[in-house]
């Protein structure tokens, strides 16, 4: 098949022989499927997701289809680990449901740069002038779903549910719900700070290598102070040191926002620095 372009070019399975006296340049792309090349052109078909920016309803939106996710699947873990269907490496049972439905809010929390960033993005879905706010937000979104998702947790556990614990109780003493909320907004906080500079393709690999330490730290750390909280009975001075917790952690994605608007500012919409 051949096709006839202006200026007396002929585009198709022979070469592109331009008019005497003319000049011509003329690009090529890869072809979609796979065979020759195609001249391009403004018409050529591109991938919408890469090289797009991110607004910040958009950045929102994803960020709570994430949390809604991540929802889901720590009240189902608690389900299957309730009847026994969840097994260590070497096949034994674990039938605390609740343990595991926290372990799963740990490492989502705390790995949050990980899961809930679009690395198909330039931006990462996170938007240049409103990162601030965005990762601000993530914290009370991660909260609030955590304690949506465990105020399920009562229903599923039944009999397995161990008492004298706060997530044994959830019914009985509500403001149970509202410290694992807080805990998990903590622990969120906690994981946007330093995870986010781990996974964010930063060019100085230092600016890297020394949030990886209080990351690693706070993974242990940030573990063994929730599923603390979690198997020990509800005390309001640990609500009250939770209540606390949250504006002091809340600095921390507050500076990394700033540090990201910083960079795009000055070396544009990479994340280079």
């Amino acid at each position: 098949m051949r096709q006839t372009a202006g200026d007396g070019i002929t585009v198709g399975a022979q070469d592109v022989v331009p008019e005497r006296n003319s000049e011509v340049t003329v690009s090529y792309q890869q072809a979609p499927d796979g065979y020759g090349l195609v001249p391009t052109s403004s018409r050529t078909p591109r991938d919408p997701a890469k090289g797009s920016r991110t607004t910040f309803l958009q950045g929102l939106r994803s960020q709570i289809l994430a949390t809604a996710i991540v929802a889901v699947l720590a009240t189902i873990i608690v389900g299957l680990g309730a009847r026994g269907l969840i097994e260590d490496r070497q096949f034994n049972v674990i039938d605390d449901g609740a343990m595991i439905g926290c372990c799963t809010w740990v490492a989502f929390t705390l790995l949050w740069p990980y899961f809930g960033f679009d690395y198909d993005k330039e931006d990462l879905g996170v938007p240049d002038r409103a990162a601030v706010p965005l990762l601000v937000l993530i914290g009370p979104l991660v909260g609030f779903a955590a304690t949506l998702s465990m105020s399920a947790w009562p229903l599923l556990l039944g009999d397995t549910a161990v008492p004298g614990t706060v997530t044994g109780n959830l019914w009985g003493q509500p403001l149970g719900l509202v410290l694992m909320g807080g805990a998990t907004w903590v622990l969120t906080n906690v994981g946007v700070t330093f995870c986010t500079l781990v996974f964010v393709p930063f060019r100085r690999l230092w600016l890297r290598g020394v949030s990886v330490l209080p990351s690693l730290i706070g993974l242990f750390l940030g573990g063994w102070w929730y599923l603390g909280i979690q198997n020990a009975p509800f005390r309001m001075s640990t609500l009250l040191t939770v209540t606390m917790l949250i504006p002091v952690t809340t600095v921390g994605p507050v500076l990394v926002g700033l540090l990201l608007t910083h960079v795009r500012q000055r070396q544009g919409p990479g994340l280079a620095l």
